[in-house]
């Protein structure tokens, strides 16, 4: 006999289609397989990943770029740009786009220039020669040591 079936736990979703000899054999392995998946894992600090992401990256979720140019003493439009990076950063992405980092440059109105985003790829080349990863894609992220900067800017 052929049967179907579609497990989903949170993120992590399974589509079977099949024989009913899996389910009578298999299914509980791999439901047991999938709630380990779920499980939080701890890390060193004993804390599960997600709580100590929270603390890593939510601790300010209302910060704007605005509010760190003004930290930064931002000048320039490379300044800005690396402001709406720190922002982006310190509310939880990785990486971020050049669409992205435009949308928050234009966020800090009083330090935004229209002539801003025709600029960014100028902007982008400086700083990624030391302050952020080109990751491909336009994609970028903060290096290591300006991660170290934006997590100062929380206090």
């Amino acid at each position: 006999m052929t049967c179907k079936m579609r497990v989903k736990m949170g993120d992590v979703e399974i589509d079977y289609e099949g024989s009913d000899e899996f389910l009578k054999k298999d299914l509980l392995n791999l439901l047991k397989d999938m709630s380990q998946l779920r499980q939080p894992q701890t890390g060193q600090d004993g804390q599960p990943p997600s709580q100590k992401q929270h603390v890593t990256h939510g601790a300010k979720q209302d910060i704007s770029t605005g509010y760190i140019a003004q930290k930064i003493s931002a000048k320039t439009g490379t300044d800005l740009a690396l402001a709406a990076c720190y922002k982006m950063h310190l509310t939880g992405k990785d990486t971020f786009s050049t669409s992205e980092i435009i949308s928050g440059m234009r966020e800090a109105k009083s330090f935004f220039n229209k002539n801003y985003p025709s600029n960014l790829p100028k902007y982008l080349k400086t700083l990624t020669k030391s302050q952020l990863n080109d990751c491909g894609n336009n994609k970028y992220s903060l290096s290591h040591e300006e991660i170290k900067k934006a997590e100062a800017l929380r206090n």
